[in-house]
């Protein structure tokens, strides 16, 4: 997971090969995934800060900033508190100008699909045999999403979740995370 968020840090939204699958089902894996629920503050940009990949993780570089294009760039908020025993990590999830509100009619519509609420209840957050969307890390999502599209996991929610996911885009995976992501869990 954390190789993955690093790759979406940099900007690649999985068109390629997914990179780790999941054999289970995706209730206990998101049960057991840290997603840091309200610490990403969601921001819509045209331009983001350049990132480069320390010790400690991927990291903005100050002054420097560069196009968004169709990525998601998560780094920590403070560089001083953003390794992984920190205790009140934040990150800034920036996301293209647009992509909350695309998203936002994507998830509620369904797109050609059941809508999100269907099963992840009205507010996004679960009814219990549906995980909480509401609040989690978009990289995450996009992962999740493009995991499911391309069968690399497996099981009865799976199943479930691939006539949702069989005529997604990149872009709306993008677009659904950056909404979901911007709500309140």
């Amino acid at each position: 997971m954390r190789r993955l968020g690093i790759l979406l840090a940099a900007g690649l939204l999985l068109d390629g090969a997914a990179l780790a699958a999941q054999n289970s089902d995706p209730l206990p894996y998101w049960a057991n995934t840290p997603s840091h629920p309200g610490r990403a503050r969601v921001v819509e940009t045209d331009k983001v800060p350049r990132t480069t990949i320390g010790q400690r993780g991927m990291r903005a570089i100050p002054g420097r900033r560069e196009p968004i294009g169709r990525r998601i760039i998560e780094v920590p908020e403070n560089r001083t508190n953003a390794g992984p025993h920190a205790s009140r990590p934040g990150f800034i999830a920036y996301v293209p100008k647009g992509s909350v509100a695309h998203g936002k009619t994507l998830v509620e519509s369904g797109a050609g699909a059941f809508p999100c609420a269907a099963c992840h209840g009205p507010n996004y957050k679960g009814n219990g045999a549906a995980p909480a969307l509401a609040g989690r890390s978009p990289s995450g999502l996009v992962r999740q999403l493009y995991d499911f599209r391309h069968g690399a996991r497996r099981g009865p929610a799976a199943d479930m979740m691939k006539p949702e996911v069989a005529n997604m885009t990149a872009d709306m995976r993008l677009d659904i995370a950056a909404y979901l992501a911007s709500l309140t869990p």
